[in-house]
Parts: structure tokens; C-alpha cells; sequence
């Protein structure tokens, strides 16, 4: 039996290597941020996860031979395989880490077993599908996430302890030690689970009007940035509907500014139910106080179908009644549409266009829509 002296530093030093794993593997899929990296950011993660287990084998096998104990030692490094495994399998949504892993694993049980025990290696390949398609619920509860992972481990103990001639090699420890890394795994995957969301909701914050819920200024330039630059190389036609509400500031003083938020709350849930009804691809942002974008993604280059959805869009609006004032009040807006074109020199050209025609809408009596440079009344029911 291997002493538990032995066995002692073997963990902690192997411990620390894991947490060096873990941490490169989360940077590569999360923090990463190198355009070479986030190219090729799954086929280095994949070969990260392979090298660590073959790290880990290798390392036993080294020592082994350098040990008065060279048949038990080993084990003392097959945790951390199993811990690497199933880290890999709870932190990735890409199949093909599961097809690599299923094939890793069950290449070195057919080595272990010389083929036999087929039984045994269809339900670890099973298992290993399980931890995949179920991490989500594993890894909500500690109970699951340590259960599960314990009889995890068991056919990778019994393959080796086939290979080994059913040697004792500490069971206790063993199991011990199993234990010990499955509770630091599952305090590190709480922690990252809890950063990640902490970073989500800032970026959320970061990119989301807090009143409307629509996406705010800085993610409507990044989009439209995005989109010119996709033009450029591809040739992809989008187009940006901008409008704003007209006499938004009579409601503020009129009626305050609870009334003004209801407005605008109602305008932009109102917008964003239109956009998502539409054909095409769109996002809906809040750009300035009483002031809307749409962009449109992808879109076929027709006139017709940008004054259909303007005029439609302003029909919406202008029916929608508040009723904070006796008899409820009704709103109009004021809109401007154009598409990106082939002289274009920034990504900001198109949104200057758009601007214009809204502020043209505005100053030929407001209501009215300026598509592609053509100003048009709303007709009234």
C-alpha cells in the first residue's frame, strides 16, 4: 500500500496542476479574447483537455518507475484523470468534446481490458453522454455533482483494478482522495458559475436600456459598426428605420414624467413586437430620450416593403391609447429609413441619412415617414 505521505504530496501538487488546468481551460472558452485564439478556440481546448490526461498518465507511469510501490502508485493519479474528464464535460456545450472524450476514454478502456468487459466500457461511454447532455443539472446541485461523479468514477477503478489483478491499493484514501477533488471542483465550478453570471450581468446592463429593455446606444453602434463591416465583406444589404415620438416633451411637462416613461415603455415593448413579427433578422434600441432604431439585417433591397413596415409601425403606434389623461391621449411619430449603399465611407453615414429624414419628417408638420429620401403623410383613419 502506498504511504499516505506519498499520497499526500501526489494530491496536493497534482491539485494545484488541476486548478492550472481549469483556469487555462476557462480562460481559452471564456476570458480569451486574441482573434487567433477565438478562431481555433475549440480545437485548443480539446487539445488542452487531451494533453492534461495524457499529462496526468504520463506522469504515473514515470513515477511508477521511480517508486518501491509500482503498482499501487498509480492510482494515486487516476482521480485526476476522472476529476479532468468530468470537469471537461460539465464546462463545454460543443459536441465534439463529448466524440473526443468517448473516444479517448474508450480507446484506453479497450487498452486496459484487452478488449473484454464491453459491458463496462458501453456504460462509461453512456455515462460520459450523460454528464454532457444532463450538465445542467448536475451542476445545480452539489448533491447530483458529487453522486453522480462518485459512480462516475467506478468503471475507471474497475477496469484498472482488472489490469492490476485486483490489487488492494488503500481503498480509503482512494475514495478519500475522490472526494477531497470532487468538493474543490465543485467549489471552483460555483465560483465560475457565479462569476459568469455576475459578467453577464454587467454586459446585459452594459448593452440594455434599463426603462425599455431594448438595447441601448453603445449596442446599437457596435451593431452597426458590425454591420458595415460585414457589408463590406460579403455585400450583406441592412437598413436602419430611426424614429422618434412627436411633442414627447408636452406629455413630460403636461403630465410627468411617470406618463413619459409609460410612453416610452409602451413604444419600445410596441416596436420590439413589431421588429420580431417581420421577415428579416432586426434588433430594436433605444438611441436618445424619445428616440428609436431599428436596424434590419440581411434584407432584400425593396422600397415598397420599407414603407409597408414604416407605415405599419406608425399605424401601431399612433392606435395605442394612455390612459393617464381623460379621454386616453394617442401618440405620433416622426420616421426616417434608409439602406446602406456602395458610396458609403464610414458606418456612420447611414445613420446621418436616416437622421436627416427623420428630422425632415419632423419639420414638415411631424407624423409622417421619410423612406429612402421620400417623405410620406400617414394616412389617417
Amino acid at each position: 500500500m502506498v504511504p499516505a505521505a506519498l499520497r499526500s504530496v501526489t494530491f496536493l501538487t497534482n491539485a494545484i496542476v488541476l486548478i492550472c488546468f481549469i483556469w487555462v481551460y476557462t480562460w481559452l472558452n471564456r476570458d480569451a479574447t486574441l482573434p487567433l485564439i477565438r478562431r481555433w478556440r475549440l480545437p485548443l481546448t480539446i487539445l488542452l483537455t487531451v494533453a492534461f490526461l495524457i499529462f496526468f498518465h504520463a506522469s504515473s507511469l514515470l513515477n511508477i518507475a521511480n517508486q518501491d510501490y509500482p503498482v499501487g502508485y498509480g492510482w494515486t493519479y487516476l482521480n485526476f484523470q476522472i476529476i479532468t474528464v468530468y470537469f471537461a464535460l460539465l464546462a463545454t456545450h460543443r459536441p465534439a468534446m463529448l466524440l473526443t472524450l468517448e473516444v479517448v476514454v474508450g480507446t484506453w478502456f479497450i487498452w486496459m481490458s484487452g478488449g473484454a468487459w464491453s459491458g463496462v466500457i458501453g456504460l462509461t461511454l453512456l455515462a460520459l453522454a450523460v454528464v454532457y447532455l444532463g450538465r445542467r443539472i448536475l451542476t445545480a446541485s452539489a448533491t447530483l455533482y458529487m453522486g453522480f461523479g462518485v459512480m462516475f468514477a467506478l468503471p475507471f477503478f474497475f477496469i484498472n483494478w482488472i489490469k492490476l489483478g485486483g490489487i488492494d491499493v488503500g481503498w480509503g484514501p482512494q475514495f478519500g482522495y475522490l472526494v477531497l477533488l470532487y468538493l474543490m471542483l465543485w467549489a471552483v465550478t460555483r465560483y465560475l458559475q457565479r462569476r459568469a453570471a455576475r459578467e453577464a450581468k454587467l454586459a446585459h446592463d452594459a448593452a440594455v436600456d434599463a426603462m425599455t429593455g431594448l438595447n441601448n446606444f453603445a449596442s446599437f453602434d457596435r451593431d452597426l459598426q458590425a454591420a458595415y463591416r460585414r457589408f463590406q465583406a460579403t455585400g450583406e444589404q441592412y437598413a436602419l428605420f430611426t424614429f422618434d415620438i412627436d411633442h414627447f416633451k408636452a406629455i413630460n411637462d403636461r403630465y410627468g414624467h411617470l406618463a413619459g416613461n409609460a410612453v416610452l415603455t409602451t413604444v419600445g415593448t410596441t416596436t420590439r413586437q413589431k421588429t420580431r413579427a417581420s421577415a428579416f433578422n432586426a434588433k430594436t434600441y433605444r438611441t436618445g430620450g424619445e428616440e428609436f432604431s431599428i436596424l434590419f439585417f440581411a434584407i432584400d433591397d425593396d422600397r415598397n416593403r420599407a414603407l409597408a413596415f414604416s407605415r405599419d409601425l406608425a399605424d401601431t403606434i399612433a392606435a395605442l391609447a394612455f390612459d393617464f389623461a381623460t379621454p386616453p391621449i394617442h401618440v405620433t411619430i416622426s420616421l426616417g429609413e434608409d439602406r446602406i449603399q456602395a458610396t458609403d465611407q464610414n458606418y456612420l453615414d447611414l445613420y446621418r441619412r436616416a437622421d436627416a429624414y427623420l428630422y425632415g419628417a419632423k419639420h414638415s408638420g411631424r407624423d409622417a415617414l421619410t423612406v429612402r429620401g421620400e417623405l410620406h403623410r400617414r394616412a389617417h383613419a
